[in-house]
């Protein structure tokens, strides 16, 4: 028997076990974040659903495709992707009750790292995940150098935000609001500047514009020049990211247009297609379950939403032709 086979179990045993222990330790993260926001007065809001959500159920495809595509980065990238924003949760929640303790220097490092996390976690979804969708290969050099480039920049950012100010900001008057009311020192500041958070900020919003700009990119490239499996997995992908952007939009138009119900919970309805859609879409695509269905889905998506469009259109139609007839009552 060859060498090769040989040592291919004991190689995909190993895989498995890493990609199952990386699994437990994001469960476990996420018992300690809900230990920290479930502690009495217990509030559970839309925003703790999803974010709960996010930290689920994205390992758990990720491990699904590490077990049993193991030389498929993908399934790593989502299994890092909640692993890093989980620890940027927590390493945040201990900046707060560091600083209400009176641990500047250490409340300003775990902000920091906090904040360093929960970046590296959500540019690890637009970016590498996207891009390297679904084989896991890039597909051209020139994306490969756009990667490593922002790549670079991420970099920079992150020395950049924790030597470059030298207050780091622990409290502000909404959750939101830029205006902070408390802010502890910054035992790594070495620059201070009125612009520099205002530079910061820029760069960091041009590394998400440039990185999502690039993977969206490539995959449509890709898409364009496929036959085959590959198209059939993108269309999964492409699908799905259509149908929540759809929804959100709707959401938007129906709050700000028609004024209907605008709460936390609505919201959450309008993102679940993207929440749970996209990383289901990715493994179904990858491992390959039922994957010509998609065209069958898709044309009857697009029959549901004609529908939908001519009924929601007669609707209006006849709400604006009954406001004119019947005239308005005392």
């Amino acid at each position: 028997m060859p060498a090769s086979e040989v040592m291919k179990p004991k190689r995909k045993w190993w895989i498995s076990a890493l990609a199952t222990i990386l699994l437990l330790l994001v469960i476990t993260l996420v018992a300690i974040v809900l230990w920290f926001g479930l502690r009495p007065p217990v509030t559970i809001t839309a925003p703790d659903v999803v974010f709960t959500v996010l930290l689920l159920i994205f390992p758990a495809v990720g491990w699904l495709i590490a077990f049993r595509r193991p030389t498929n980065p993908l399934g790593w990238i989502l299994l890092a992707f909640p692993l890093f924003l989980v620890m940027g949760v927590i390493s945040e929640q201990l900046g707060l009750r560091a600083a209400q303790e009176g641990s500047d220097s250490n409340a300003a490092l775990q902000l920091i790292a906090g904040t360093w996390f929960q970046f590296l976690a959500y540019w690890l979804l637009i970016g590498p995940a996207i891009l390297l969708f679904p084989d896991g290969k890039i597909p051209a050099n020139r994306f490969r150098l756009a990667f490593w480039g922002l790549v670079v920049l991420l970099m920079v950012w992150g020395v950049a935000n924790a030597i470059g100010t030298e207050t780091v900001c622990v409290a502000r008057i909404e959750e939101a609001s830029p205006s902070c009311i408390q802010s502890v020192e910054n035992p790594l500041g070495l620059i201070a500047g009125a612009n520099l958070d205002e530079a910061l900020y820029i760069l960091v919003m041009g590394i998400f514009v440039l990185t999502l700009a690039t993977s969206v990119t490539a995959v449509v490239l890709r898409y364009v020049r496929s036959t085959g499996d590959v198209r059939q997995q993108i269309k999964w992908v492409a699908w799905v990211a259509a149908a929540g952007l759809l929804t959100i939009l709707g959401l938007i138009v129906g709050q700000e247009v028609f004024e209907l119900i605008d709460n936390d919970w609505v919201d959450l309805l309008a993102f679940s297609p993207i929440v749970v859609g996209f990383p289901i879409a990715i493994g179904f695509s990858i491992l390959k379950y039922r994957l010509y269905d998609i065209d069958r889905i898709i044309s009857r998506t697009a029959a549901y939403t004609l529908i939908a469009l001519v009924l929601g259109a007669v609707y209006v139609l006849c709400v604006t032709l009954i406001q004119q007839i019947i005239p308005a009552q005392g």
